[in-house]
């Protein structure tokens, strides 16, 4: 009796701890799964992962791997959501983890975004230490997008510790990466960064240059960032172009908060003479803590109140600038990065070494192995030769009677060889004819490149009169379509509303539409097209307006 409750005690025990078993395993392996699903979408849709991992409870997430996902994909969407980290504990149980059992894409991802979060907490050692051995792990991967965001983080940071050198090879290194990936937008950072770097040189015509490049690609691509902007921005200022700029400006701030832009606006209005803005915008500058900006920020500030005649502000607007340059100067003496950088690169360059060196011994070694077993199998293969060669006599003998066939067979494909230079030698010339084609299209495109830019032009030469209220002197049918195209290209939104509105109207109806959107009564229509009044009643007639 005893014997038969105990088998039914041990059975009921291990049904229960079966029962267990394979419900912790069937909620890790949903847990992992979820997990798996915020991977597939955090980088294109970084608010939908979010909501995902929010409904994944934390408590749920089992030691190990899972927690090590976990907190990776936590610490990566508050990065991309601007959430700021009170420490570093959960990135750095996910490093510490797959820095010993992770693959090189889980360690270089885990390695940058701590890297991220301590730069953010001001550790700027440890977090240097931290891009360098993503950098390296990175490099272990095929991921090409990986290597891009941690040669875009290097470079700002030696940027911030004005190390130019490592600046410029990390910028050289973006774009490189940029190009691989043909991202159009990732080029155009590559390149404003490497013009940001000339900046440290006033290297004008390196900056205009990239500045240039970067915007034309970006114009090509219709695409707009926050950084584009204000560097085209800043090229109009110092053209003087005061007006274009602020637009710009305000764009890219829109877009963007970055003290940069907010200082390169208040210098638009010192340029213009508001005084008042541009003091707000300075003192805004401020509140972003960039000891670059704030520098700057303090210098147009002190030469703004000296302009002013407020003596006693400007020295102290001077004074706070200096103390900033020595403040900076100090912390690039403290903060030995590049030093930490070059001996972690010799370090990675002497294991490299290490490892070829094990690798061309272990070679070695095989070589050697292989030359002795080869000189026994040669040694074998004597003694085999030997009775084969008589053997071989009697196969040459027959090997004469079958030459002169060999020979017939050799004319034979002579002649299908001829035949075949002949076709090649058609081929070639009906190829070249077809570059010669491709020749012409390419000069009629060029040309028609050309037109089409003399057109938008003019058109904006006829724009910027209609704006100040100038008449249209000599008003042709191309001018007039030359105005039309330049307003749908710059306004095209507006343009396509027009038109959903009053259909396909006329050049002449579609200019006086343009000119009533640019917000033109009739009376200056009528200067600015050189019309009669009739003429500008039958415009509103045909049109359905009544009047203004």
């Amino acid at each position: 009796m005893i014997c038969s409750f105990m088998k039914r005690y041990f059975l009921f025990l291990a049904l229960c701890l079966g029962f267990v078993f394979l419900t912790s395993c069937r909620n890790t392996s949903e847990c992992r799964r979820h997990l798996a699903e915020v991977e597939q979408v955090i980088e294109l849709y970084p608010d939908s992962a979010w909501k995902m991992l929010q409904k994944i409870d934390s408590a749920s997430v089992a030691e190990g791997e899972e927690k090590a996902v976990y907190n990776l994909l936590l610490t990566e969407l508050k990065y991309l959501k601007y959430l700021p980290a009170p420490n570093d504990s959960a990135i750095r149980y996910s490093s510490d983890y797959f820095a010993d059992n992770g693959n090189p894409f889980y360690q270089a991802t885990a390695f940058y975004y701590h890297g991220c979060v301590l730069l953010e907490l001001g550790k700027r050692m440890e977090a240097m230490q931290m891009m360098k051995k993503a950098e390296e792990c990175a490099g272990k991967t095929d991921d090409e997008l990986l290597r891009n965001k941690i040669y875009e983080k290097l470079f700002y940071m030696n940027v911030n510790t004005s190390n130019g050198l490592l600046a410029m090879k990390y910028a050289r290194l973006f774009l490189k990466s940029s190009e691989l990936l043909l991202d159009t937008l990732l080029i155009c950072r590559a390149y404003d960064a490497i013009s940001l770097e000339f900046t440290r040189y006033n290297n004008k015509d390196s900056i205009r240059f990239y500045r240039d490049k970067s915007w034309k690609l970006a114009e090509k691509a219709n695409i707009k960032f926050a950084q584009l902007l204000a560097n085209k921005a800043d090229e109009l200022i110092n053209d003087s172009l005061y007006d274009d700029a602020r637009v710009l400006l305000e764009e890219a701030i829109g877009m963007e908060q970055q003290p940069g832009y907010i200082r390169l606006l208040g210098d638009v209005y010192n340029h213009k003479g508001e005084y008042e803005k541009a003091i707000i915008c300075y003192k805004k500058v401020f509140t972003f803590n960039n000891i670059g900006n704030n520098i700057i920020a303090y210098k147009a500030l002190s030469n703004l109140y000296l302009r002013q005649q407020n003596y006693k502000e400007s020295r102290r607007m001077l004074w706070m600038s200096d103390s900033l340059v020595y403040a900076q100067s100090e912390q690039a003496q403290s903060m030995p990065l590049t030093l930490l950088q070059q001996e972690y690169d010799q370090s990675i360059v002497s294991l490299a070494a290490s490892q070829r060196l094990n690798r061309w011994l272990a070679g070695l070694l095989a070589l050697i192995v292989m030359l002795a077993v080869g000189i026994i199998f040669y040694l074998l293969k004597v003694r085999k030769l030997k009775s084969v060669l008589s053997e071989n006599v009697q196969q040459y003998n027959e090997t004469l009677l079958t030459v002169s066939q060999m020979e017939s067979a050799e004319k034979l494909s002579q002649q299908r060889i001829s035949a075949q230079e002949s076709s090649m030698a058609q081929m070639s010339s009906e190829l070249t004819n077809l570059n010669k084609l491709v020749d012409r299209q390419k000069r009629r495109l060029e040309q028609q490149r050309k037109e089409m830019a003399k057109s938008l032009g003019r058109g904006k030469e006829l724009y910027g009169k209609a704006e100040r209220g100038e008449p249209f002197a000599r008003f042709q049918s191309a001018d007039e379509q030359s105005f039309i195209d330049y307003y749908a290209f710059s306004n095209s939104e507006r343009f396509a509303r027009l038109m959903m509105v009053y259909g396909t109207p006329t050049r002449r109806l579609a200019t006086y539409l343009i000119l009533r959107d640019m917000g033109k009564n009739s009376a200056e229509i009528k200067r600015i097209l050189s019309v009669s009044s009739a003429t500008i009643r039958s415009y509103k007639y045909r049109l359905g307006f009544k009047e203004d």
